[in-house]
């Protein structure tokens, strides 16, 4: 009988011990659910995480992209814009006209009576703050019969074209007459190769 008590002892204290041991710990089952949540957890976050900095790197790429394509509408453009000044102009003022101007894509041009042998050359700007193309001629007003060449009749005037501007179809005496639009400095001209 002895034997059978210890026997029922010994099985009562390792029942014991193993109730005991395992109240302070998550069974086996319990701990890898947690440490799979945990771990689905944190591969979620950093999921997120990446999912967040490639959209933010997308739509930085997507700016970058944009402002390169407003750029090269706005370089084509300003092109399309300074090949429409390529080419040969006619403005004619009724009176000392008509004049010839051509223009060259090189920044040079030249200017003279159509019926005329004399040609005068120049350049031009066309600056990207303003809406329209500077020239310049060099040289001394010669007279022939009384007129300075190149010239024209403006507003009531002749008036030498040593510096000129062509803006919206006009040709305009000076940047100031340009930039104020005045109708008493300025003659239209035609386009006409």
């Amino acid at each position: 009988m002895r034997k059978l008590s210890f026997f029922f002892t010994l099985m009562a204290a390792i029942a014991i011990w193993n109730l005991t041991s395992c109240e302070g710990r998550p069974s086996a089952s319990g701990s890898a659910s947690e440490v799979n949540t945990d771990s689905t957890e944190e591969m979620l976050e950093q999921e997120r995480a990446e999912q967040k900095r490639l959209e933010q790197e997308n739509a930085e790429l997507q700016r970058q992209l944009e402002q390169e394509k407003a750029e090269q509408e706005r370089l084509e453009q300003e092109k399309a814009e300074q090949q429409s000044y390529i080419g040969t102009f006619e403005i004619d003022d009724g009176h000392l006209g008509p004049i010839v101007l051509t223009v060259n894509d090189d920044e040079t041009a030249t200017i003279k009576y159509k019926n005329g042998d004399t040609i005068y050359y120049g350049s031009w700007y066309k600056y990207d703050t303003m809406k329209y193309v500077q020239f310049h001629f060099e040289g001394e007003e010669i007279y022939v019969g009384r007129k300075a060449i190149p010239q024209l009749y403006i507003g009531g005037t002749s008036k030498f074209l040593g510096n000129f501007v062509l803006l919206d179809g006009y040709l305009y005496t000076s940047s100031s007459a340009a930039k104020a639009k005045n109708p008493n400095e300025r003659l239209e001209y035609k386009k006409v190769s």
